[in-house]
């Protein structure tokens, strides 16, 4: 019910938010938790500004290895302008659920409130980082990745181009029977709604679990 409730004063009513939602997501289907998990090793990371980048720099830190876990809403360091950051979020997470059985999952990482100061020709306001469908149960490496403009990779790693304002990064995980078969052509994601019609969801597409980190 918290995870719920959370998810629908920030997804739906778009509470604290520095862009308007762009879809009604459905959250009245939620009953469990997704856990993300980060296993990050040993960097070496550059302490130049990453933005605009400084090619005269050389210093450089080492940061230790970490885990650690994602709780809705927590903020993480995101590099501006690169995939590369001191939190690690450039590794892809290790992904679980609860699954029911016979069941089939998709899941679909996008970052809703994306800046858009720095694509003005399109008034961006949501990036796909990648999208796993008809997933078996729990068992993600029967999923199918999908090619949706950065290859065959399922975690594109977030980079906030505008220091000025936090992105919210959401893991969202839907339910359903069927398997989807996606729609010839490009894909069509200029908006949320629009991306879930392009991957061709039908009535029994519904989220039941979701994640979601700011930075």
């Amino acid at each position: 019910i918290e995870l719920k409730n959370k998810a629908k004063t920030l997804f739906v009513d778009g509470t604290g938010l520095h862009a308007p939602v762009l879809a009604q997501v459905q959250v009245d289907a939620l009953d469990r938790f997704l856990r993300i998990s980060y296993d990050v090793p040993e960097l070496n990371v550059s302490t130049c500004s990453p933005y605009p980048y400084n090619l005269t720099c050389q210093r450089a830190l080492t940061c230790s290895a970490q885990k650690f876990s994602v709780t809705p809403g927590m903020d993480l360091q995101v590099e501006h302008g690169r995939g590369e950051n001191p939190d690690g979020l450039k590794f892809a997470p290790q992904i679980s659920w609860t699954a029911a059985a016979g069941k089939k999952y998709t899941l679909i990482f996008v970052d809703f409130f994306s800046s858009s100061r720095f694509w003005p020709e399109n008034n961006l306001k949501l990036f796909f980082h990648g999208t796993v469908i008809n997933i078996d149960g729990n068992d993600f490496s029967t999923g199918v990745v999908l090619d949706i403009g950065f290859g065959e990779r399922f975690y594109f790693a977030p980079a906030n181009p505008d220091t000025s304002q936090a992105n919210h990064y959401a893991f969202l995980l839907y339910e359903h029977d069927q398997s989807l078969q996606p729609s010839r052509g490009a894909v069509k994601k200029s908006t949320f709604d629009e991306y879930l019609e392009w991957l061709n969801v039908k009535s029994d597409f519904k989220l039941v679990a979701m994640n979601w980190f700011k930075g």
